[in-house]
């Protein structure tokens, strides 16, 4: 708690876990604790942070849904990853939809919203190549683009963090950088 006290007028909500991709149901009950433990404080949670093609089923779902219920309740989120060239061979993230990009889709409109357990949607990690390599400038830009009009349709879905700025497994966008920013300045 004194870090994030420390950081509370730069953070507006915490994710406990990365890609831990099993034991739904412990997370999800370990999520619930922690609620009770940081809404006193003010503080959000952003659950799950699943991988790319996680949650793998609907059984899974299942077993998610009482903590992300009690997130859309309480004013918590939900994280999920998206990537292109993960088990196929499209480097970006256009044209792996349904079962990579825009994933989200499918588990908001079958199972979270019946279920009234659709908290605002964080899709913390995106990006191309699984996220271990650079594609060049302009089919980033392109894949950025159209990414993010589909991305603006949905309005549970609060928004996307590029992977990554810095050298990590050579998917450094930076030199994509100023491109970027005139999309964004377009917008």
């Amino acid at each position: 708690k004194p870090i994030w006290h420390a950081n509370k007028r730069w953070i507006d909500a915490w994710e406990t876990f990365n890609e831990f991709s099993a034991h739904w149901s412990w997370q999800g009950e370990f999520y619930m604790a922690l609620m009770d433990l940081v809404e006193p404080d003010g503080f959000k949670l952003v659950l799950y942070a699943c991988s790319t093609g996680n949650p793998p089923d609907a059984c899974t779902v299942f077993q998610m849904l009482p903590a992300l219920h009690a997130a859309k309740q309480r004013g918590h989120y939900l994280s999920l990853h998206e990537y292109g060239n993960v088990g196929n061979d499209i480097p970006t993230l256009r044209g792996t939809e349904p079962y990579h990009a825009l994933r989200y889709r499918h588990l908001y409109e079958s199972i979270l919203i019946p279920n009234q357990a659709d908290p605002p949607l964080i899709i913390s990690e995106c990006g191309q190549n699984g996220g271990s390599t650079f594609p060049g400038t302009r089919t980033f830009i392109d894949d950025i683009e159209w990414y993010d009009a589909h991305l603006r349709q949905d309005p549970y879905v609060i928004g996307a963090t590029l992977f990554t700025l810095g050298n990590w497994a050579g998917a450094n966008f930076q030199a994509a950088l100023p491109a970027l920013a005139d999309y964004i300045a377009s917008r």
